[in-house]
């Protein structure tokens, strides 16, 4: 009995348990929380990259469709340009007569946590530019 009584008095090696039960979570966090700003990341690069496009879309003469592919192509940051991204041009006419240029794309960013890989994030941006004849 007695022996019993002092292993329940022990408190050597609580704090390594109390740590062994909490990791898991705090790893969790932590895995989670990269994804987030590598979401944001690309996110903000092909937002960036679409408005380089489109301020570059609204100048006259028009750029043409595989210029502005490449002026996308150069803005985008060095992850996203690892990654065939396309950027995709549609030309229209508005109720009014005016022509105008949407510029929009869409890639999947992969999210990747410790214990294998879950569904990608799709990242999209879309600007539609007034031109000029």
């Amino acid at each position: 009995m007695t022996f019993c009584k002092r292993i329940a008095r022990n408190t050597r090696g609580a704090a390594m348990v109390e740590f062994a039960l909490v990791a898991p979570i705090l790893i969790t966090l932590l895995v989670g929380a990269m994804n987030i700003g590598i979401y944001f990341f690309a996110q903000n690069s092909v937002n960036n990259a679409v408005e380089v496009a489109a301020r570059e879309a609204a100048i006259y003469p028009t750029p043409s469709d595989t210029q502005l592919q490449a002026l996308f192509d150069d803005a985008l940051l060095k992850e996203e340009s690892t990654v065939s991204v396309v950027l995709g041009v549609s030309h229209g006419t508005a109720t009014n007569g005016t022509k105008y240029v949407t510029l929009s794309t869409s890639y999947n960013v992969p999210v990747n946590l410790i214990l294998g890989k879950v569904n990608d994030i799709p990242v999209r941006s879309e600007r539609r530019v007034y031109v000029q004849d």
